[in-house]
């Protein structure tokens, strides 16, 4: 028991184990455990009216932990796929990964990863990620992404949702997961297609000329491997991007799903149609970066 100032005096919280709604069977216990508690359970006495006493549900809860302490991992199934009735090419390798996609304002944390070479097969391709439950938190949000690259590392196909990982499942199957095309070729990619002046983070300080809301901190981080992440307004996001000689693309590779205030959601919606439409980067005097889309829409942001 915990002991506590309310009104209700003695609340009991079960132990960490039993809180997280993973229970064991019973038979896989120990042999010599479960002799203990036979002998434990004559101790409390005999079952009256077909409920145990209290004391050896208690002894029964505690020993369940016990169990748990050494559980094995918990596994996330599935499949990735593609649509397009092309194989992949020589060297291929599909890669899986488990990450913590929680927070809107930080990047996702990686918990598992499973590297799986095709060695000539096709799609789909079944993976298996292992995970220690202890690292999955019922308050926070997991999400699981599969991309294809080539033998020289060239994203090929990626997801392009979130395929989130529930909580009340202890091996959750999530299915097919469905990859799409890249946009960039792979014969016309090359090992950096980021202007090495744009990588860092950059906050977005306007939209279309209407400013952004105080504190919203919108923002875009380029890196050396031709993608650019950051805080939409509510969620979280990740794209593929080619920005070279002021020609700018991106595709989006991921994108967090909680829900926003009315005001902020539509600033968030408003940042990903430029972002997405974007074909021009540029600089202003003050040294802020400007992206335009076609039909004029622009954002600027200021680096961080």
């Amino acid at each position: 028991h915990e002991r506590g100032g309310g009104r209700h005096g003695s609340v009991y919280r079960p132990p960490p184990c039993l809180r997280s709604g993973r229970w064991f069977v019973m038979t896989t216990m120990p042999a010599a455990l479960l002799r203990r508690l036979k002998d434990l359970a004559s101790l409390a006495g005999p079952v009256r009216g077909g409920r145990l006493p209290a004391v050896l549900v208690l002894i029964l809860m505690l020993g369940s932990c016990a169990a748990v302490s050494g559980a094995a991992d918990m596994h996330v199934t599935g499949n990735a796929t593609y649509r397009e009735r092309v194989a992949a090419p020589p060297g291929s390798r599909v890669i899986v990964t488990l990450s913590d996609v929680s927070r809107a304002d930080a990047p996702s944390v990686e918990l598992a990863r499973q590297d799986i070479a095709l060695d000539g097969r096709n799609v789909p391709v079944a993976f298996d990620l292992a995970v220690d439950p202890a690292k999955i938190e019922p308050r926070r949000a997991y999400a699981v992404r599969a991309v294809l690259r080539s033998a020289d590392d060239v994203l090929l196909w990626t997801t392009d949702t979130v395929h989130a990982v529930p909580h009340d499942e202890d091996d959750p199957d999530l299915g097919m997961l469905v990859m799409v095309r890249a946009s960039r070729a792979p014969e016309a990619a090359e090992a950096a297609d980021t202007d090495s002046r744009l990588l860092g983070e950059w906050i977005v300080e306007d939209l279309d000329g209407r400013g952004v809301i105080d504190n919203s901190a919108t923002s875009m981080t380029f890196t050396d491997d031709g993608l650019v992440a950051g805080r939409a307004g509510c969620n979280r996001y990740s794209s593929e991007v080619r920005a070279v000689d002021g020609e700018f693309a991106t595709r989006m590779v991921a994108l967090t799903r909680r829900a926003c205030t009315p005001a902020l959601g539509d600033q968030e919606q408003r940042f990903l149609e430029i972002l997405d439409g974007a074909r021009t980067y540029e600089w202003d005097p003050t040294g802020a970066l400007i992206l335009k889309t076609e039909n004029g829409r622009a954002l600027r942001a200021r680096r961080h």
